[in-house]
């Protein structure tokens, strides 16, 4: 009894006031006499202070009063308030405040023990704390770091007055404190509702044996103090509704990551009262779309500011860090990019270390992150799809920062169907679009790095793709059969011994860029499964003999030593979309269909389709345009007037900065229009393309097309045709070399497919300049 010693007229002893702070649990029992007493009420009012500022629970027992005379201060309740109100007239704000709480307690699920045994409502009270205790969240850290800026958005969409029925969501990549967030929120307002209940990491519990039947025991027992005897889920999904149907209750499900879980306990807005709120937090939005939430907060990583107050929180203790280790530790918030998780991670494994381990422990975790972070981050990627996973690896180990669109070419010449797999990825917050760039968080990189890693620690041959200069040395030392992509960008030359016959065995390598790596010469076997080819300085004079283009979407040799692509003839074509783009403001003369407009119209000769060596092959086009940065533009177009590319075609620039007017020159066949629209052997008559931009600074001014035939007519047994070589000094020894090569037509073929046209020794096109000064070919 909390009332022994005390004198009235005196103030309680601050002992109790703390030891209300320290509890989590506050079962106020109500008597017919309670409120006659100014104690008591001043008890509550603390209580209910703790209840709305720090989570407590508050349990309501009536003991021989009716919940109704003390919610609405009638009977003896009222007598006391009466002669309270005459005894402080003075403070009659005191008097108000001791009304309220009682409203808000007498208000709460509790129990009404009037006319019942006594024990048994006692060891019910007992059995119901016990399980209550057993679930109880840990203990929140009062040091949380910008948790009021979030919870203020997260407030606007629970729109506390809204008496309908809500399903809220909080999603984001793993480590983004999406439970602490949901957490702190239960315990600042779940004494607003009738019941409520945290149901932690449901995606754990629901994979468990008997999980779900105890994740749905948990929710009945905490928000309908009843623990529910059917079996099946079924029944107790039923239970649940009849139950809750009528109760304003608060329900958070943490960590869900597929909808079964939520038709299991969350199935409908209709199995809660009015006014529920029923909050679910998942690293997949697609679950929650799925569901029908449509109030969805998205977690954010933490600014420079707050990152560095919450790693100084862990590491130091306090809110700076010290100023001998601030420089390194303004090196750790930008590893952690934002990211919570990591920042705590990291915090707490550098506390009270000294100067030198702490450059150690940064010197490691940039060459292999710290464990707890990985596998914390891994849970999403253990979920995906097979392909999915190789779409996630390939971003995160080559294609980081790329186009949207041009990614998407990329992956789908792999067969990896990259429209629903990158959406897939998105909704799981494992990449993000941004300005149609594909991003990804650099822990997130780091991990798909560790994971290729992990495939053979200590033989990088036999992992699937490589990114640094060891690796690469070390690979084409071994086995290079599992290799499927190599990006190599360092930051300044190298010089490299490596071994070019190792290329040989690639025979599965699909992404492949080289720079700044010196070599005196180029590999004697490229894989035909390339889709991606960038070498920067190529050694050789031209590719392997061997190697077809048949699979290729991009190719880019800058700065380097090719004189033609290929000794000997080839009888592939690029694929659609094989394109470049280059600074100029002219359309070259050989386009022979030239228009001053943004569109162009070309009548399709009648023998496109014969199929023999005099049929036409194709297009090419070419579009002049304006534009400042990296400046997307589209082609679309129509063939007999219907609109016959399922997409548009894209450039962006070749990922270059575009300062000035540039030219964009592509090639597309007529074999891969037939094959999109299914058209068999139904004739065309005209062709209609027309080029914009969805950006304001970009501004189209002509175009021009060229229909291209056979390689092998006798137009081309004549000296016509595009000569694109290194330089001019190179020139004329070309012209004297190949003037009696009876392959010569098919070498100007094989130079590049798209440009033809007429060429003389002494009178180069800008084209050609343009193409020389930007060490295109």
């Amino acid at each position: 009894m909390d009332d022994r010693g005390l004198e009235r007229g005196k103030t309680i002893e601050p002992a109790l006031w703390q030891a209300i702070e320290d509890s989590r649990f506050s079962i106020v029992v109500f008597s017919r006499d309670y409120a006659s007493s100014p104690w008591c009420l001043d008890e509550l009012v603390k209580i209910v202070q703790c209840m709305k500022e720090m989570g407590h629970t508050v349990l309501p027992v009536f003991y021989d009063v009716d919940p109704s005379e003390v919610a609405d201060q009638k009977g003896n309740y009222k007598k006391a308030f009466i002669e309270h109100k005459e005894k402080l007239s003075e403070n009659l704000d005191k008097v108000k405040c001791w009304s309220d709480c009682l409203s808000t307690v007498a208000n709460l699920s509790g129990w009404d023990v009037r006319n019942r045994d006594e024990s048994q409502s006692i060891k019910k009270i007992v059995e119901y704390i016990q399980c209550k205790l057993s679930f109880t969240l840990p203990t929140i850290s009062k040091n949380l770091v910008a948790i009021d800026s979030r919870l203020k958005v997260l407030n606007e969409y629970i729109d506390e007055q809204a008496n309908d029925t809500l399903f809220i969501g909080i999603c984001g990549m793993g480590g983004m404190e999406k439970t602490t967030v949901a957490r702190v929120l239960y315990d600042r307002i779940r004494w607003q509702f009738g019941g409520s209940c945290f149901l932690a990491n449901v995606r754990e519990v629901f994979s468990e044996k008997d999980g779900l039947c105890r994740l749905q025991e948990q929710l009945l027992l905490e928000i309908s103090m009843e623990l529910p005897t059917a079996r099946d889920s079924s029944r107790r999904i039923d239970l649940i509704k009849r139950r809750l149907r009528l109760k304003k209750v608060l329900l958070i499900l943490d960590d869900v990551d597929d909808e079964e879980q939520l038709q299991m306990l969350a199935a409908e807005h209709g199995s809660f009262g009015p006014g529920s709120r029923i909050i679910i937090t998942s690293r997949n939005k697609h679950v929650l779309d799925s569901h029908g939430v449509t109030r969805i907060y998205e977690a954010e990583k933490l600014n420079d500011k707050d990152a560095l107050m919450l790693f100084s929180w862990k590491a130091f203790k306090r809110d700076q860090p010290a100023e001998d280790l601030s420089e390194l530790s303004k090196q750790v918030v930008g590893y952690a990019n934002g990211l919570p998780l990591a920042l705590e991670v990291i915090g707490s494994f550098l506390h009270k270390r000294g100067l030198r381990e702490w450059k150690s422990a940064i010197d490691r975790m940039n060459d292999m992150p710290d464990r707890k972070i990985i596998d914390a981050l891994r849970i999403s990627f253990d979920g995906l799809h097979e392909l999915e996973k190789k779409i996630f690896l390939d971003i995160a180990c080559f294609l980081k920062g790329m186009k949207k669109d041009r990614i998407t070419r990329l992956l789908d010449s792999c067969g990896f169907h990259a429209d629903i797999g990158m959406q897939a990825l998105i909704e799981k917050s494992l990449i993000r679009v941004s300005r149609d760039e594909i991003r990804m968080h650099n822990l997130l990189q780091k991990m798909g790095e560790e994971i290729v890693r992990c495939e053979s620690p200590e033989e990088p041959g036999r992992r699937s793709r490589l990114c640094t200069y060891k690796d690469v040395c070390d690979a084409l030392k071994d086995s290079t059969g599992k290799i499927e992509s190599v990006f190599l960008d360092l930051p300044k030359a190298k010089e490299a011994p490596w071994k070019m016959t190792a290329f040989s065995k690639m025979t599965k390598l699909r992404l492949l860029k080289i720079h700044n790596v010196e070599l005196s010469e180029g590999p004697e076997y490229l894989s035909n499964e390339l889709r991606f080819l960038e070498w920067h300085a190529y050694p050789s004079k031209s590719l392997p003999a061997c190697f077809y283009l048949d699979e290729l979407v991009e190719l880019y040799m800058s700065c380097s030593c090719i004189e033609q692509l290929w000794y000997g003839c080839k009888g592939s074509s690029p694929r659609p979309g094989f394109g470049i783009a280059v600074p100029g403001n002219e359309i070259p003369g050989w386009f022979t269909h030239q228009s001053k407009e943004s569109s162009i119209r070309v009548q399709v000769p009648s023998n496109y389709l014969d199929g023999d060596d005099n049929g036409w092959m194709g297009f090419a086009a070419c579009v002049t345009f304006s534009a400042y940065g990296k400046s997307p533009l589209f082609c679309h177009f129509k063939v007999d007037g219907k609109e016959n590319y399922p997409s548009p075609i894209y450039i962006g620039c070749n990922s270059m900065q575009a300062l000035s007017d540039h030219l964009w020159l592509f090639y597309l066949s007529f074999d891969y229009l037939k094959e999109l629209k299914e058209w068999e052997n139904e004739a065309c008559s005209e062709l209609e393309l027309s080029f914009h931009s969805y950006e304001q600074g970009v501004k189209v001014k002509n175009c021009g097309v060229r229909l291209v035939n056979s390689p092998y007519t006798p137009l081309w047994q004549s000296p016509t045709g595009r000569l694109i070589v290194a330089s001019k000094e190179a020139t004329s020894s070309y012209i004297d070399s190949l003037a009696n090569s009876s392959s010569y037509s098919q070498w100007m073929h094989d130079v590049f497919f798209s440009f033809r046209g007429e060429h003389t020794s002494n009178n180069f096109t800008h084209l050609y300049t343009t193409l020389v000064q930007k060490g295109i070919i």
